[in-house]
């Protein structure tokens, strides 16, 4: 798990290279468990987008995104990528 100045995320350890099934399991058991703490202890009270200044390559319909003027929309802003395929400012 790594803490950093944006909150908490999760960065998987090395699985094991020897130990066999056991090994995996008990890996397993520990990564699924820092998951766990990772998604509890993450910003729960606000969301803070990093301002984009060019489109992502591969939107996908329910993505937002933070973006400098023109880039999405005339002004800067947060934006929602639609099932229409547009970015709609929200």
């Amino acid at each position: 798990m790594v803490i950093s100045a944006k909150g908490t995320f999760y960065a998987p350890s090395p699985p094991p290279q020897s130990g066999g099934e056991q090994a995996m399991r008990d890996w397993c058991v520990r990564e699924f468990g820092r998951i766990a703490t990772a998604i509890k202890s993450g910003r729960a009270d606000y969301l803070s987008l990093d301002l984009l200044g060019a489109l992502p390559q591969k939107p996908f319909a329910g993505m937002v995104a933070y973006f400098e003027a023109g880039i999405a929309g005339a002004g800067e802003g947060e934006y929602e990528f639609r099932s229409d395929n547009a970015w709609h400012k929200l």
